[in-house]
Order: structure tokens, then sequence, then C-alpha cells
């Protein structure tokens, strides 16, 4: 079994390495380390991620298990309103070459 189990945790927009770092022996299987993370994601509401890493004694690791929270609330100032008057861009599909050469073919007739 593992000697240690390092647990990262991040924000929206962060990366696991900035995020939080968290040590524990207690966790030894996937049901463990599921409920520890729901529990985690409950006391921390701003937790989007939530990653475990196998450490042997020897320092080599693996990872072991993820957790996206998906009830995660974004930091302030993550979505950023629009100015008053300024409409969100609307992107359009374009049109394919023969759907555009089919309607002037039928304009024709």
């Amino acid at each position: 079994m593992p000697a240690v189990m390092e647990i990262y945790a991040c924000r929206w927009g962060e990366r696991l390495e900035d995020g939080v770092l968290r040590v524990s022996d207690q966790i030894r299987d996937r049901d463990g380390a599921i409920e520890d993370a729901e529990e985690f994601c409950q006391h921390h509401k701003t937790i989007h991620r939530v990653a475990y890493y196998l450490v042997n004694d020897t320092g080599d690791f693996r990872l072991f298990h993820t957790f996206v929270n998906e009830d995660a609330v974004p930091p302030d100032g993550y979505y950023k309103p629009l100015p008053d008057g300024v409409r969100p861009t609307i992107f359009r599909q374009k049109m394919r070459w023969f759907e555009v050469a089919w309607r002037q073919f039928a304009a024709l007739f």
C-alpha cells in the first residue's frame, strides 16, 4: 500500500499545481477518495477539481482518482458582465460552398 496520498485541490481557472496541497495516510481506496472529495467540496464551495496521487516510499507517484465538482461557485470576477449597450457576440455557422452554389443554381429556375 502507498505510504502517502497527496491531494491537490484547485478553484475555477487555476491549475492543480497552483491550488491547495493536502497529505493524508487515511485514504486507502477509491471509495474513501470519493467520500473525502465530496466532503471537502461541501465545506469549500469554490473548489472545482480535486486530484489524488499515490506516492510510494521511493517518491514515485501516479494518479489515483480525480473528482470534478459540478456545483462549484466561480470566484468573483470570473464571469465579467458586459458593459451597457454591448451585446454578446453570436457566431453563425458558415455556409458550405455547395449550399451557396445550390441556392444560386435554384435561383435560375
